[in-house]
């Protein structure tokens, strides 16, 4: 009975030592190793399906299965050894190694004895006042065959002739650039400058017609003016420059009595003043005549050629006028 009693009692005891399922004691354990030993990749295959973890899984082993190709594999090995820094790994495992690895890095210890240092090179710098410029030619005495035997030293040093050559090439190349480019920079300009005679041609015939007409009229009443010139249609005619009617009658009298010498004599000089600005103004560039013609029109009629209108006064032209140029209207 004793040892009945004694086992219902340690039954009892170890009753007591269990926890019961519904304690808290489970849960915070579970905890515990949910937030140590379980990593993200497995708490989010909790939330997963059977079919989204084997597809996941498929994938995974697909990667890592596939073979990239030959190009990506050179370019990703390239960058990898171009990020790798073999001086920094020197400095780690010579702080971190043994003995026995620090015998490997012999050809690094020999190089740092002689003075090497990381980003420089092995020989001291010489500071040169003036720095070699062209590269050094190349030497060809030992093209000669008198020189294929002799020593380093022995054969007389000569002065390069395929270099000579060569930079006669490349002068005469240069200078041929230099034509060629002077040749096509004056082709535009001529074609620029011919364009704009045209253009400025097509301005005068309208100029000139408009100038020939506000002259005619009062209080003018112009007979003559060398604006009215065309100096193209003097270039087509065999005529050098028009001649007046009063000018024709001047040049085919002569001298009488009914009229003074003295009246034709400043007759005649009147008539050379003409002629003498006629051919200066059919002389000048078209760009010259068409702004003399311009001018003219904006102060004695007031009228502006761009605007293609004749203003009242002076000071409505200048208020209302854009500008000078044709391109600030």
């Amino acid at each position: 009975m004793k040892d009945a009693g004694d086992q219902s009692q340690s039954t009892q005891e170890a009753s007591e030592d269990e926890e019961d399922f519904m304690s808290d004691k489970y849960i915070i354990e579970a905890a515990k190793v949910d937030r140590i030993g379980v990593r993200d990749g497995d708490k989010s295959s909790r939330n997963e399906g059977y079919t989204e973890q084997r597809r996941r899984k498929l994938n995974d082993d697909y990667d890592r299965g596939k073979i990239l190709p030959r190009a990506q594999r050179e370019r990703e090995a390239r960058q990898k050894g171009l990020a790798k820094n073999l001086f920094g790994e020197f400095d780690e495992e010579e702080e971190t190694a043994s003995t026995s690895n620090k015998r490997k890095d012999k050809a690094m210890r020999t190089m740092l004895a002689m003075g090497f240092k990381p980003g420089e090179a092995l020989e001291p710098a010489i500071p040169t006042s003036k720095p070699l410029i062209d590269p050094l030619n190349i030497d060809e005495r030992w093209l000669d065959p008198r020189n294929k035997r002799s020593g380093i030293g022995i054969a007389p040093r000569v002065q390069s002739a395929t270099a000579a050559i060569s930079k006669d090439i490349d002068r005469a190349i240069d200078h041929e650039k230099n034509a060629s480019s002077n040749i096509e920079e004056d082709f535009r300009i001529r074609n620029r400058a011919a364009q704009e005679g045209r253009h400025n041609e097509a301005l005068l015939v309208t100029a000139r017609k408009t100038c020939q007409e506000l002259d005619s009229l009062p209080p003018y009443s112009m007979t003559y003016s060398p604006l009215w010139i065309n100096p193209e249609a003097l270039k087509k005619s065999k005529h050098d420059l028009p001649v007046h009617k009063d000018e024709e009658k001047q040049s085919s009298s002569l001298p009488g009595d009914d009229d003074p010498i003295e009246q034709q004599d400043e007759e005649k000089q009147v008539a050379v003043k003409r002629a003498d600005d006629a051919r200066r103004f059919c002389f000048l560039p078209s760009k010259a005549r068409l702004q003399i013609t311009l001018s003219h029109l904006k102060r004695a009629h007031h009228y502006c050629l761009y605007c293609g209108h004749r203003y009242a006064s002076e000071e409505e032209l200048d208020s209302l006028c854009p500008g000078e140029d044709e391109e600030d209207h």
